[in-house]
C-alpha cells in the first residue's frame, strides 16, 4: 500500500498593516506512528500587500517541508517498495488551478509572484528528484472567502 503524507498549508493577511502570517500543519505520518499531535509550523511575513502571493509563500513554505520530511525518511525500511502519496491542501482555488495549468493568473500577479512561483516549480522538482516514488497532488478545500 502507499504512504500517504497530508498537508495543510494557509496565508493570513491584515491589510490595514500590511503584513500577515504562513502557516503549515501536518501529522506524523510515517507508518507506526500515531497523529496524536499535530506538527504545527508558521512564519510571520511583514510586507504582505497581497493575499494571493501569502498563498504562494504559504505553498512554496510546504513544500520545503515536504522536501524536509521526505529527505529525512526515504531510506527509512517503512518506506521501500511505495509510494509516498503527498497531498496539500489550500484555499486558494486559484493559485491551485494555475499551478495545476487550468487557470491563468494576472500579469501583475505574475510580476509580483514571479520568484515564488519559480521556487515552487523548483521545489515541485526536487521532489521527484528525491529517490523515493512520490505521487504530488494539490487539493483545494474551502475557505472563509472560497477563493
Amino acid at each position: 500500500t502507499d504512504i500517504q503524507l497530508s498537508v495543510f498549508c494557509d496565508a493570513s493577511l491584515d491589510p490595514q498593516l500590511i503584513s500577515g502570517g504562513i502557516a503549515v500543519t501536518f501529522c506524523p505520518w510515517l507508518p507506526g506512528t500515531h497523529c496524536q499531535t499535530l506538527i504545527e509550523l508558521a512564519w510571520n511575513v511583514s510586507h504582505m500587500f497581497d493575499s494571493n502571493m501569502g498563498e504562494a509563500l504559504a505553498l512554496s513554505q510546504c513544500l520545503q517541508v515536504v522536501i524536509i520530511e521526505i529527505s529525512r525518511c526515504r531510506y527509512t525500511p517503512a518506506i521501500a517498495g511505495k509510494t509516498i502519496k503527498v497531498r496539500i491542501f489550500n484555499d486558494s482555488l486559484s493559485l491551485l488551478s494555475y499551478l495545476k495549468g487550468t487557470h491563468s493568473i494576472s500579469e501583475n500577479f505574475k510580476t509580483l509572484a514571479g520568484p515564488v512561483l519559480d521556487i515552487i516549480n523548483d521545489q515541485t522538482r526536487i521532489i521527484k528528484l528525491l529517490g523515493v516514488p512520490v505521487d504530488l497532488q494539490l487539493h483545494w478545500i474551502p475557505g472563509h472567502q472560497h477563493s
